[in-house]
Protein backbone atom coordinates (compact mmCIF):
# COMPACT_ATOMS: atom_id res chain seq x y z
CA UNK A 1 0.00 0.00 0.00
CA UNK A 2 1.23 3.33 -1.24
CA UNK A 3 1.38 6.33 1.74
CA UNK A 4 -0.17 9.22 -0.85
CA UNK A 5 2.14 12.35 -1.56
CA UNK A 6 0.09 14.51 -2.98
CA UNK A 7 -3.58 14.74 -1.91
CA UNK A 8 -2.94 13.15 1.49
CA UNK A 9 -3.14 13.18 5.37
CA UNK A 10 -0.36 11.97 6.85
CA UNK A 11 -2.28 11.34 10.00
CA UNK A 12 0.88 10.91 12.42
CA UNK A 13 2.13 14.30 11.46
CA UNK A 14 0.95 17.68 12.80
CA UNK A 15 0.33 18.66 8.84
CA UNK A 16 -0.69 16.65 5.94
CA UNK A 17 2.61 17.56 3.55
CA UNK A 18 1.50 16.42 0.38
CA UNK A 19 0.23 18.99 -2.93
CA UNK A 20 -2.14 18.21 -6.01
CA UNK A 21 -2.41 20.25 -8.80
CA UNK A 22 -5.58 21.48 -10.42
CA UNK A 23 -5.66 20.90 -14.08
CA UNK A 24 -8.91 22.78 -15.89
CA UNK A 25 -9.70 20.90 -19.61
CA UNK A 26 -11.17 23.67 -21.47
CA UNK A 27 -12.87 21.46 -24.32
CA UNK A 28 -15.12 20.15 -21.64
CA UNK A 29 -16.67 23.72 -20.41
CA UNK A 30 -19.84 24.79 -21.27
CA UNK A 31 -20.13 28.13 -20.63
CA UNK A 32 -24.10 28.05 -20.94
CA UNK A 33 -24.90 26.21 -17.67
CA UNK A 34 -22.17 27.63 -16.32
CA UNK A 35 -20.23 24.29 -15.49
CA UNK A 36 -16.57 24.36 -15.16
CA UNK A 37 -14.97 20.64 -15.63
CA UNK A 38 -11.61 20.46 -14.37
CA UNK A 39 -9.76 17.28 -12.96
CA UNK A 40 -7.43 17.30 -9.50
CA UNK A 41 -4.29 14.94 -10.77
CA UNK A 42 -3.21 13.36 -7.53
CA UNK A 43 0.42 12.14 -7.06
CA UNK A 44 1.76 8.55 -5.94
CA UNK A 45 -2.42 7.78 -5.61
CA UNK A 46 -3.01 4.95 -3.48
CA UNK A 47 -4.93 1.84 -4.34
CA UNK A 48 -7.78 1.97 -1.83
CA UNK A 49 -9.53 3.49 1.20
CA UNK A 50 -7.86 2.75 4.01
CA UNK A 51 -6.04 4.13 6.72
CA UNK A 52 -2.82 2.26 8.23
CA UNK A 53 -3.44 2.97 12.00
CA UNK A 54 -0.14 2.71 12.98
CA UNK A 55 1.44 5.24 10.89
CA UNK A 56 -1.44 7.19 9.76
CA UNK A 57 -0.73 6.85 5.80
CA UNK A 58 -4.19 7.10 3.83
CA UNK A 59 -4.95 5.97 0.48
CA UNK A 60 -7.93 7.07 -1.79
CA UNK A 61 -10.11 4.44 -3.49
CA UNK A 62 -12.58 4.67 -6.46
CA UNK A 63 -15.52 6.37 -5.61
CA UNK A 64 -14.01 9.07 -2.59
CA UNK A 65 -14.99 12.82 -2.98
CA UNK A 66 -13.80 15.50 -2.79
CA UNK A 67 -15.80 18.75 -2.00
CA UNK A 68 -15.20 22.08 -3.89
CA UNK A 69 -16.41 25.50 -2.22
CA UNK A 70 -16.05 28.71 -3.75
CA UNK A 71 -17.14 32.40 -2.51
CA UNK A 72 -19.06 30.96 0.67
CA UNK A 73 -20.68 28.28 -0.45
CA UNK A 74 -20.76 24.94 -2.43
CA UNK A 75 -19.83 24.44 -5.97
CA UNK A 76 -19.52 20.96 -6.92
CA UNK A 77 -18.17 17.63 -5.23
CA UNK A 78 -15.32 15.71 -7.69
CA UNK A 79 -15.18 11.62 -7.57
CA UNK A 80 -11.60 9.78 -7.34
CA UNK A 81 -11.09 7.07 -9.96
CA UNK A 82 -7.56 5.41 -11.18
CA UNK A 83 -5.25 8.29 -10.03
CA UNK A 84 -7.61 11.55 -10.14
CA UNK A 85 -10.28 13.58 -9.07
CA UNK A 86 -12.66 14.67 -11.73
CA UNK A 87 -15.94 16.54 -12.25
CA UNK A 88 -17.74 19.57 -12.16
CA UNK A 89 -18.25 22.80 -9.92
CA UNK A 90 -21.48 25.29 -10.64
CA UNK A 91 -20.16 28.83 -11.81
CA UNK A 92 -16.82 29.34 -9.26
CA UNK A 93 -15.89 33.42 -8.39
CA UNK A 94 -12.59 34.75 -9.21
CA UNK A 95 -12.63 36.69 -6.45
CA UNK A 96 -12.08 33.55 -4.26
CA UNK A 97 -9.88 30.65 -4.03
CA UNK A 98 -10.92 26.98 -4.41
CA UNK A 99 -11.39 25.45 -1.06
CA UNK A 100 -11.02 21.27 -0.99
CA UNK A 101 -12.39 19.26 1.30
CA UNK A 102 -11.90 15.59 1.70
CA UNK A 103 -14.06 13.40 4.21
CA UNK A 104 -12.81 9.93 3.58
CA UNK A 105 -15.76 7.78 3.18
CA UNK A 106 -18.54 9.86 5.22
CA UNK A 107 -21.40 11.44 2.71
CA UNK A 108 -23.64 14.84 4.27
CA UNK A 109 -26.41 14.35 6.29
CA UNK A 110 -28.44 16.07 3.41
CA UNK A 111 -27.28 16.63 -0.34
CA UNK A 112 -25.79 20.18 -0.66
CA UNK A 113 -26.64 22.52 -3.43
CA UNK A 114 -24.75 25.33 -4.74
CA UNK A 115 -26.77 27.48 -2.65
CA UNK A 116 -25.86 25.09 0.56
CA UNK A 117 -23.14 27.68 2.65
CA UNK A 118 -22.45 24.46 5.05
CA UNK A 119 -23.58 21.00 5.86
CA UNK A 120 -23.24 18.29 8.31
CA UNK A 121 -22.00 14.52 7.92
CA UNK A 122 -21.91 12.13 10.73
CA UNK A 123 -18.72 9.88 12.06
CA UNK A 124 -20.35 8.43 14.98
CA UNK A 125 -19.70 4.78 12.82
CA UNK A 126 -16.56 3.91 12.10
CA UNK A 127 -16.73 0.32 12.61
CA UNK A 128 -15.61 -0.53 8.69
CA UNK A 129 -13.01 2.56 7.84
CA UNK A 130 -11.63 5.66 9.36
CA UNK A 131 -13.23 8.29 8.17
CA UNK A 132 -10.81 11.47 7.06
CA UNK A 133 -11.17 14.98 7.40
CA UNK A 134 -9.14 17.38 5.66
CA UNK A 135 -9.21 20.87 4.19
CA UNK A 136 -6.92 23.12 1.68
CA UNK A 137 -7.38 25.83 -0.65
CA UNK A 138 -5.76 26.30 -3.71
CA UNK A 139 -2.66 28.99 -3.59
CA UNK A 140 -4.03 31.50 -5.85
CA UNK A 141 -7.83 32.19 -6.55
CA UNK A 142 -9.78 30.80 -9.07
CA UNK A 143 -9.42 32.49 -13.16
CA UNK A 144 -10.70 31.63 -16.10
CA UNK A 145 -7.51 30.62 -18.30
CA UNK A 146 -8.29 27.29 -19.03
CA UNK A 147 -4.83 26.93 -18.62
CA UNK A 148 -4.23 27.43 -15.40
CA UNK A 149 -2.63 24.68 -12.40
CA UNK A 150 -3.39 25.25 -9.24
CA UNK A 151 -1.67 24.20 -5.80
CA UNK A 152 -2.69 22.55 -2.57
CA UNK A 153 -2.01 21.00 0.50
CA UNK A 154 -4.65 19.29 2.38
CA UNK A 155 -4.40 19.54 6.23
CA UNK A 156 -6.22 16.89 8.61
CA UNK A 157 -8.86 18.54 10.93
CA UNK A 158 -8.98 15.48 13.47
CA UNK A 159 -7.48 13.30 14.96
CA UNK A 160 -6.31 9.55 15.45
CA UNK A 161 -6.67 7.80 18.50
CA UNK A 162 -6.04 4.55 19.67
CA UNK A 163 -7.46 2.36 22.30
CA UNK A 164 -6.18 -0.79 24.06
CA UNK A 165 -8.33 -3.20 24.99
CA UNK A 166 -8.56 -6.57 26.31
CA UNK A 167 -8.86 -9.94 24.09
CA UNK A 168 -12.33 -8.85 22.95
CA UNK A 169 -13.21 -10.61 19.52
CA UNK A 170 -13.28 -8.26 16.03
CA UNK A 171 -16.70 -9.08 15.37
CA UNK A 172 -17.85 -7.46 18.74
CA UNK A 173 -18.67 -3.30 18.27
CA UNK A 174 -17.06 -1.12 20.78
CA UNK A 175 -18.46 2.26 21.33
CA UNK A 176 -17.31 5.38 23.17
CA UNK A 177 -19.72 7.78 24.45
CA UNK A 178 -19.85 12.19 25.23
CA UNK A 179 -17.51 12.24 22.32
CA UNK A 180 -18.84 14.58 19.74
CA UNK A 181 -19.72 12.62 16.31
CA UNK A 182 -21.32 15.37 13.91
CA UNK A 183 -19.10 17.76 11.96
CA UNK A 184 -20.15 20.85 10.36
CA UNK A 185 -18.35 21.87 6.94
CA UNK A 186 -18.77 25.48 6.69
CA UNK A 187 -17.99 26.58 3.13
CA UNK A 188 -18.41 30.38 4.62
CA UNK A 189 -15.64 30.51 7.13
CA UNK A 190 -13.89 27.40 5.24
CA UNK A 191 -13.39 25.22 8.66
CA UNK A 192 -14.12 21.65 9.29
CA UNK A 193 -15.56 22.00 12.95
CA UNK A 194 -17.02 19.45 15.49
CA UNK A 195 -20.91 20.53 16.28
CA UNK A 196 -24.32 18.86 18.51
CA UNK A 197 -24.34 17.10 21.70
CA UNK A 198 -22.28 14.84 22.58
CA UNK A 199 -22.65 10.96 21.42
CA UNK A 200 -21.28 7.96 20.73
CA UNK A 201 -18.77 6.70 18.32
CA UNK A 202 -18.14 3.29 17.16
CA UNK A 203 -15.01 2.36 16.62
CA UNK A 204 -12.67 0.19 14.44
CA UNK A 205 -11.03 -2.73 15.33
CA UNK A 206 -7.34 -3.22 13.74
CA UNK A 207 -7.26 -6.83 15.80
CA UNK A 208 -8.79 -8.11 19.39
CA UNK A 209 -6.54 -5.70 21.32
CA UNK A 210 -6.70 -2.42 19.20
CA UNK A 211 -9.23 -0.16 18.52
CA UNK A 212 -9.23 3.54 16.64
CA UNK A 213 -10.95 6.46 16.30
CA UNK A 214 -10.59 9.63 14.24
CA UNK A 215 -12.13 12.30 16.84
CA UNK A 216 -13.25 15.71 16.56
CA UNK A 217 -11.30 18.80 17.97
CA UNK A 218 -12.88 19.32 21.19
CA UNK A 219 -11.96 20.15 24.82
CA UNK A 220 -10.81 16.94 26.67
CA UNK A 221 -13.43 15.06 28.18
CA UNK A 222 -14.05 11.98 30.54
CA UNK A 223 -15.79 9.73 29.13
CA UNK A 224 -17.20 5.80 29.11
CA UNK A 225 -16.69 2.90 26.86
CA UNK A 226 -18.71 -0.28 25.86
CA UNK A 227 -19.08 -3.48 24.12
CA UNK A 228 -21.78 -5.42 23.33
CA UNK A 229 -22.01 -8.58 25.51
CA UNK A 230 -19.86 -6.64 28.41
CA UNK A 231 -19.97 -4.51 31.36
CA UNK A 232 -19.44 -1.03 30.82
CA UNK A 233 -15.89 -0.04 31.47
CA UNK A 234 -14.33 2.53 34.20
CA UNK A 235 -14.53 5.92 33.07
CA UNK A 236 -11.11 7.32 31.69
CA UNK A 237 -9.65 10.77 30.37
CA UNK A 238 -9.20 11.90 26.67
CA UNK A 239 -6.69 14.61 26.35
CA UNK A 240 -7.78 17.71 24.01
CA UNK A 241 -7.63 17.23 20.12
CA UNK A 242 -6.25 20.19 18.11
CA UNK A 243 -6.47 21.07 14.54
CA UNK A 244 -4.18 19.07 12.32
CA UNK A 245 -3.10 17.19 15.72
CA UNK A 246 -2.41 13.92 15.72
CA UNK A 247 -3.22 12.44 19.39
CA UNK A 248 -0.40 9.82 20.06
CA UNK A 249 -0.56 7.06 22.65
CA UNK A 250 -3.20 4.72 23.85
CA UNK A 251 -6.21 4.88 25.83
CA UNK A 252 -6.41 1.91 28.01
CA UNK A 253 -10.25 0.74 28.49
CA UNK A 254 -10.94 -2.50 30.36
CA UNK A 255 -13.59 -4.48 29.79
CA UNK A 256 -14.81 -7.22 31.48
CA UNK A 257 -17.47 -9.96 30.35
CA UNK A 258 -21.09 -9.28 31.63
CA UNK A 259 -22.03 -12.44 33.53
CA UNK A 260 -25.63 -13.29 32.61
CA UNK A 261 -26.88 -15.47 35.02
CA UNK A 262 -30.35 -16.92 36.29
CA UNK A 263 -30.83 -18.41 39.78
CA UNK A 264 -33.13 -21.69 39.87
CA UNK A 265 -32.38 -21.85 43.75
CA UNK A 266 -30.87 -20.72 46.54
CA UNK A 267 -27.44 -20.45 45.77
CA UNK A 268 -27.69 -22.19 42.16
CA UNK A 269 -27.03 -20.25 38.94
CA UNK A 270 -27.39 -21.34 35.53
CA UNK A 271 -26.23 -20.29 32.18
CA UNK A 272 -28.69 -21.09 29.44
CA UNK A 273 -27.68 -22.85 26.27
CA UNK A 274 -27.99 -20.74 22.92
CA UNK A 275 -30.64 -22.48 21.94
CA UNK A 276 -33.22 -25.88 21.91
CA UNK A 277 -31.55 -29.11 21.84
CA UNK A 278 -32.15 -30.56 18.34
CA UNK A 279 -30.75 -33.40 16.63
CA UNK A 280 -30.87 -33.90 12.16
CA UNK A 281 -30.61 -37.70 12.17
CA UNK A 282 -26.43 -37.52 12.30
CA UNK A 283 -25.60 -34.48 15.10
CA UNK A 284 -26.57 -33.29 18.30
CA UNK A 285 -26.50 -29.21 18.20
CA UNK A 286 -28.30 -26.16 19.47
CA UNK A 287 -30.76 -23.95 17.43
CA UNK A 288 -29.54 -21.16 16.19
CA UNK A 289 -33.03 -19.30 15.77
CA UNK A 290 -36.23 -20.15 17.42
CA UNK A 291 -37.96 -22.83 15.85
CA UNK A 292 -41.83 -24.85 16.36
CA UNK A 293 -41.55 -28.32 16.61
CA UNK A 294 -40.33 -30.65 14.46
CA UNK A 295 -40.18 -34.86 14.47
CA UNK A 296 -39.65 -36.30 10.87
CA UNK A 297 -37.04 -39.43 11.87
CA UNK A 298 -35.05 -40.12 10.34
CA UNK A 299 -34.58 -36.58 9.94
CA UNK A 300 -35.07 -33.21 12.31
CA UNK A 301 -35.73 -33.20 15.70
CA UNK A 302 -36.22 -31.18 18.30
CA UNK A 303 -39.23 -32.64 20.27
CA UNK A 304 -37.76 -35.80 22.35
CA UNK A 305 -38.70 -38.32 24.92
CA UNK A 306 -38.34 -37.95 28.43
CA UNK A 307 -34.89 -39.97 29.39
CA UNK A 308 -31.98 -41.04 27.12
CA UNK A 309 -31.44 -45.04 27.49
CA UNK A 310 -27.81 -45.43 27.55
CA UNK A 311 -27.96 -47.86 24.52
CA UNK A 312 -25.79 -47.84 21.47
CA UNK A 313 -28.62 -46.28 18.90
CA UNK A 314 -27.66 -43.11 17.64
CA UNK A 315 -24.50 -42.86 19.87
CA UNK A 316 -26.17 -43.87 23.14
CA UNK A 317 -29.79 -42.19 22.42
CA UNK A 318 -32.61 -44.28 21.66
CA UNK A 319 -34.72 -41.81 19.47
CA UNK A 320 -38.07 -44.03 18.45
CA UNK A 321 -39.15 -43.90 14.93
CA UNK A 322 -42.69 -42.93 13.64
CA UNK A 323 -44.55 -46.64 13.75
CA UNK A 324 -42.99 -47.55 17.36
CA UNK A 325 -45.05 -44.01 18.70
CA UNK A 326 -47.89 -44.32 16.63
CA UNK A 327 -48.40 -47.99 17.84
CA UNK A 328 -47.58 -47.43 21.87
CA UNK A 329 -44.59 -49.81 21.01
CA UNK A 330 -42.39 -48.02 23.30
CA UNK A 331 -40.46 -49.09 26.22
CA UNK A 332 -40.32 -47.25 29.21
CA UNK A 333 -37.79 -49.74 31.13
CA UNK A 334 -35.56 -48.38 28.85
CA UNK A 335 -36.60 -44.19 29.62
CA UNK A 336 -33.94 -44.82 32.50
CA UNK A 337 -33.33 -41.05 33.18
CA UNK A 338 -30.25 -40.44 31.67
CA UNK A 339 -30.15 -36.53 31.44
CA UNK A 340 -29.89 -35.27 27.93
CA UNK A 341 -27.06 -32.69 28.90
CA UNK A 342 -25.51 -35.98 29.66
CA UNK A 343 -26.17 -37.45 25.97
CA UNK A 344 -24.72 -34.69 24.39
CA UNK A 345 -21.63 -33.92 26.29
CA UNK A 346 -19.45 -31.19 25.35
CA UNK A 347 -21.80 -29.60 22.86
CA UNK A 348 -21.04 -26.01 22.14
CA UNK A 349 -17.29 -26.29 23.66
CA UNK A 350 -18.85 -27.44 27.51
CA UNK A 351 -19.17 -30.91 29.42
CA UNK A 352 -21.82 -29.57 32.17
CA UNK A 353 -24.91 -29.50 30.07
CA UNK A 354 -27.63 -30.66 31.74
CA UNK A 355 -31.58 -30.15 32.38
CA UNK A 356 -33.26 -28.14 34.74
CA UNK A 357 -35.13 -30.10 37.68
CA UNK A 358 -39.04 -29.30 38.08
CA UNK A 359 -38.04 -27.31 41.57
CA UNK A 360 -36.04 -25.12 39.60
CA UNK A 361 -38.09 -24.11 36.69
CA UNK A 362 -40.45 -23.07 39.60
CA UNK A 363 -37.87 -21.37 41.86
CA UNK A 364 -36.69 -19.14 37.67
CA UNK A 365 -40.49 -18.35 37.47
CA UNK A 366 -41.89 -18.08 41.01
CA UNK A 367 -39.44 -17.54 43.55
CA UNK A 368 -36.50 -15.96 42.25
CA UNK A 369 -36.29 -11.84 43.16
CA UNK A 370 -38.34 -10.13 40.80
CA UNK A 371 -39.34 -12.96 39.10
CA UNK A 372 -42.40 -11.90 37.60
CA UNK A 373 -40.76 -8.89 36.15
CA UNK A 374 -38.32 -11.15 34.55
CA UNK A 375 -41.03 -13.11 31.85
CA UNK A 376 -43.27 -12.31 29.21
CA UNK A 377 -44.83 -13.36 26.17
CA UNK A 378 -43.34 -12.40 22.81
CA UNK A 379 -43.30 -13.35 18.80
CA UNK A 380 -39.68 -13.43 17.51
CA UNK A 381 -39.48 -13.99 13.88
CA UNK A 382 -43.17 -14.78 14.02
CA UNK A 383 -42.54 -17.96 16.63
CA UNK A 384 -44.95 -17.37 19.58
CA UNK A 385 -42.93 -18.05 23.06
CA UNK A 386 -41.69 -17.42 26.24
CA UNK A 387 -38.93 -14.67 27.25
CA UNK A 388 -36.92 -14.94 29.75
CA UNK A 389 -34.47 -12.69 31.67
CA UNK A 390 -31.70 -12.91 33.34
CA UNK A 391 -31.38 -12.08 37.06
CA UNK A 392 -29.43 -8.94 36.48
CA UNK A 393 -31.16 -7.63 33.26
CA UNK A 394 -30.07 -3.84 32.49
CA UNK A 395 -32.08 -3.45 28.97
CA UNK A 396 -35.48 -2.22 28.24
CA UNK A 397 -38.39 -2.67 30.39
CA UNK A 398 -40.34 -5.74 28.92
CA UNK A 399 -43.92 -6.40 28.82
CA UNK A 400 -44.65 -8.54 31.90
CA UNK A 401 -48.64 -9.50 30.80
CA UNK A 402 -49.25 -13.07 30.01
CA UNK A 403 -52.08 -12.66 27.95
CA UNK A 404 -51.17 -12.06 24.22
CA UNK A 405 -47.60 -13.44 22.39
CA UNK A 406 -47.53 -10.03 20.23
CA UNK A 407 -46.66 -7.99 23.88
CA UNK A 408 -43.15 -8.28 23.07
CA UNK A 409 -42.62 -8.14 19.63
CA UNK A 410 -38.81 -8.75 17.16
CA UNK A 411 -38.20 -5.22 17.22
CA UNK A 412 -38.10 -5.44 21.12
CA UNK A 413 -36.30 -9.06 20.94
CA UNK A 414 -33.34 -7.19 19.49
CA UNK A 415 -32.77 -5.03 22.74
CA UNK A 416 -33.70 -8.05 24.69
CA UNK A 417 -31.17 -10.68 23.69
CA UNK A 418 -28.55 -7.83 23.79
CA UNK A 419 -28.98 -8.09 27.16
CA UNK A 420 -28.72 -11.68 28.18
CA UNK A 421 -32.60 -12.67 27.72
CA UNK A 422 -33.54 -16.09 26.73
CA UNK A 423 -36.77 -17.12 24.16
CA UNK A 424 -38.20 -20.72 24.82
CA UNK A 425 -40.54 -20.85 21.09
CA UNK A 426 -43.89 -22.30 21.97
CA UNK A 427 -42.95 -25.71 19.85
CA UNK A 428 -45.60 -28.27 21.28
CA UNK A 429 -45.58 -31.83 21.55
CA UNK A 430 -45.85 -34.97 20.80
CA UNK A 431 -48.13 -37.57 21.84
CA UNK A 432 -47.11 -41.28 21.50
CA UNK A 433 -50.13 -41.98 19.46
CA UNK A 434 -49.49 -38.93 17.22
CA UNK A 435 -47.06 -39.10 13.71
CA UNK A 436 -45.91 -35.54 13.84
CA UNK A 437 -45.79 -32.57 16.66
CA UNK A 438 -49.23 -30.50 17.52
CA UNK A 439 -50.20 -27.07 19.13
CA UNK A 440 -47.20 -25.39 17.53
CA UNK A 441 -47.33 -21.58 18.36
CA UNK A 442 -49.89 -22.52 21.19
CA UNK A 443 -48.20 -24.55 23.84
CA UNK A 444 -44.58 -24.43 25.56
CA UNK A 445 -43.92 -28.39 26.99
CA UNK A 446 -40.28 -28.39 28.23
CA UNK A 447 -38.87 -31.66 29.84
CA UNK A 448 -37.26 -31.13 33.45
CA UNK A 449 -35.12 -34.00 35.54
CA UNK A 450 -37.75 -34.65 37.93
CA UNK A 451 -39.28 -38.67 37.40
CA UNK A 452 -42.51 -39.10 39.29
CA UNK A 453 -42.59 -42.27 38.48
CA UNK A 454 -42.18 -45.20 35.76
CA UNK A 455 -44.71 -43.72 33.38
CA UNK A 456 -44.84 -39.90 34.17
CA UNK A 457 -42.34 -37.18 34.42
CA UNK A 458 -42.62 -33.23 35.21
CA UNK A 459 -42.36 -30.64 32.65
CA UNK A 460 -42.36 -26.72 32.38
CA UNK A 461 -46.02 -25.81 30.27
CA UNK A 462 -47.08 -22.24 29.65
CA UNK A 463 -49.78 -21.95 27.29
CA UNK A 464 -52.29 -18.17 26.27
CA UNK A 465 -52.65 -17.34 30.28
CA UNK A 466 -50.17 -18.66 32.14
CA UNK A 467 -47.04 -20.53 33.36
CA UNK A 468 -47.32 -23.96 35.00
CA UNK A 469 -45.57 -27.48 36.26
CA UNK A 470 -47.29 -30.11 35.22
CA UNK A 471 -46.77 -34.10 35.03
CA UNK A 472 -46.89 -35.75 31.24
CA UNK A 473 -45.90 -39.18 29.70
CA UNK A 474 -42.37 -39.79 29.34
CA UNK A 475 -43.25 -41.23 26.00
CA UNK A 476 -44.20 -38.01 24.67
CA UNK A 477 -42.05 -35.71 22.87
CA UNK A 478 -41.14 -32.47 24.60
CA UNK A 479 -38.38 -29.65 24.11
CA UNK A 480 -35.31 -29.59 25.88
CA UNK A 481 -33.33 -26.52 26.72
CA UNK A 482 -30.40 -27.56 28.72
CA UNK A 483 -28.16 -25.10 31.01
CA UNK A 484 -24.92 -25.04 32.68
Amino acid sequence: MKKFSAIIIAMALVLGMSQCKKQETPSSNNTEDGMVYITVNVDNDGGRHHIEPSVGAYVFTNGDSLYVGNNGHYVGKLGYKDGAFSGGIQSPSTEDYLHFYFLGGKEPVSAPTTSTTDFTISISDQSSNLPVLAYGHSTTKYTTDGNATYSTTLRNKCALVEFATNEIPVETAVSISGMKNTVQIDFTNHTINPTGTPGSITLYAESATSRWAILLPDNSVSTTATAEGYNESESFTVPAVANNGYLAGTNAVSFEMIDYVFTVGSGTTVHFSPGNLYYDGANWGFESTPQYGQYTYPGYINVFNWGATGNTTNGGVNIYTTAEYTTGNVNLSVLNGTDWGGVVGALDGHSDWRTLSNDEWRYLFYTRTNASMLRGYGNVNGINGLIVLPDNYDGTAINTNLSSWSNNTISDWSGYASHGAVFLPAAGYREDSQASVSNTGDYGRYWSSSSIDTDNAWKLFYFANGIYSYNDHKNHGCSVRLVR
